[in-house]
């Protein structure tokens, strides 16, 4: 089963610079309106992928995922983004990796990464935001 995924996951950096917070280092977990703004980002960026996969049979398509969950420490999000693997009419989907490196309209993933650009920072930023007024609180 050949799937191809993409993952947006926090270095650990960032869950460092996290775990710095106040609220935070009292052992508390990202605020879930930080996990709801960032799963709602990734699925205006799934939706679009949906809306630019090239459809000729609809089983690449059809074998789109979205998983967005919180991680173990409660201090970093991970989305894993994945096309690919059996389809619901039984054939298993294993060109996906080559519509991507086919670029242009058929790179799926770059057209709706670029359209979704925008949403992915204000997800994160709003999240930042919150956690910066929690710190001041």
């Amino acid at each position: 089963m050949a799937r191809s995924s993409v993952r947006f996951v926090q270095d650990d950096t960032f869950a460092h610079w996290l775990s710095s917070f106040r609220k935070l280092k009292d052992g508390e977990k990202l605020p879930a309106s930080a996990v709801r703004e960032w799963r709602a980002a990734n699925e205006v960026l799934f939706s679009h992928t949906q809306q630019y996969a090239h459809v000729l049979s609809g089983d690449m398509k059809s074998t789109g995922n979205l998983e967005v969950e919180l991680g173990e420490s409660g201090l970093t999000i991970d989305a894993d983004l994945s096309y690919g693997g059996p389809a619901s009419s039984g054939e298993d989907v294993d060109y996906t990796v080559y519509e991507l490196r086919r670029g242009g309209s058929h790179d799926f993933f770059a057209r709706a990464l670029k359209q979704s650009t925008s949403i992915l920072e204000e997800g994160v930023g709003h999240a930042m935001i919150e956690l910066m007024r929690d710190a001041f609180e």
